[in-house]
């Protein structure tokens, strides 16, 4: 399970060997987003505890802070052989993963912690180095309240329009259900009128990321500042702040970098006219 801020989460490691053999110890330290380690380390249990070809590691950690973490596991065997295993876990505000699943309709089986972490991560940094307001602010340990819920729903879902392309595709919704090639016609399922799935998510994320209120804020006042009658370029400070493109315009940007550009180079998007490609 994802590491949620504030609450206590069960990380699990499984290990496997070419021959039937005993764990005779097993410790972890965990280091937090600050650099500093989780003090006292986590107790760590193995199942079984008798010798076996495969192994389960149990422990519990309290994260407090949102970020990513660092987990250091030591086994050793009674053969004397010590095994160290690192990887990284990503802390959230709420259950990210969760909604991953939900919407891929993945299991913790079918698509593990230590894959989806990575990818969150990577969103949460790609966001946050995005919006320049929310940098000034503290970036995604700064935020609170509500802000914290609207930010990680948008983060769920842009993980999932990440991942979506190489995972199976077993719902109907948004898709071709049917496809009449003598003349060219298509067949929507469930009455979408074509909108593919990825697109409502898409929707669904940046009216979720554009009520987080820094960026909310950054996006109002680029607003109040659209001179529609004077004909010029983005100014310096605009471009500092990252306010050349829409919102929609900086979240397509994370999925593709197919856009629709003028002579000069600068998006001419606008509010509509993108052309995403998934």
């Amino acid at each position: 399970m994802t590491l949620i801020a504030g609450d206590v989460q069960t990380v699990v490691r499984a290990e496997s060997h070419l021959a039937s053999i005993a764990v005779t110890g097993q410790q972890l330290s965990v280091v937090m987003p600050n650099g500093g380690v989780l003090s006292p380390s986590p107790v760590v249990t193995v199942s079984p505890t008798a010798a076996a070809i495969a192994h389960t590691f149990t422990a519990n950690i309290s994260a407090s802070t949102v970020g990513e973490y660092q987990l250091e596991w030591r086994f050793t065997y009674s053969d004397g052989e010590i095994v160290d295993r690192k990887e990284t876990r990503t802390c959230t505000y709420t259950d990210v993963g969760a909604l991953v699943r939900r919407r891929l309709q993945e299991t913790n089986g079918t698509l593990a912690d230590a894959d989806l972490d990575a990818e969150v991560w990577t969103v949460i940094r790609t966001l946050q180095d995005r919006f320049a307001a929310l940098q000034i602010a503290g970036g995604y340990s700064g935020l609170t309240g509500l802000d914290q819920e609207r930010f990680d729903w948008a983060v769920g879902l842009v993980t999932a329009l990440k991942l979506r392309p190489g995972r199976a595709k077993s719902l109907p919704v948004g898709e071709v259900s049917q496809i009449k090639l003598g003349q060219s016609s298509f067949v929507y399922a469930n009455g979408s009128a074509g909108t593919p799935l990825e697109q409502q998510w898409l929707q669904e994320a940046v009216i979720s990321l554009g009520r987080v209120t820094v960026i909310q804020a950054q996006f109002q006042a680029a607003a109040a500042a659209f001179q529609p009658f004077k004909v010029s370029g983005p100014t310096r400070y605009a471009v500092q702040q990252g306010s050349v493109e829409t919102l929609l315009g900086g979240v397509i940007r994370l999925l593709t970098d197919h856009w629709f550009l003028d002579a000069s180079g600068e998006n001419s998007n606008g509010d509509g006219g993108f052309q995403p490609v998934f």
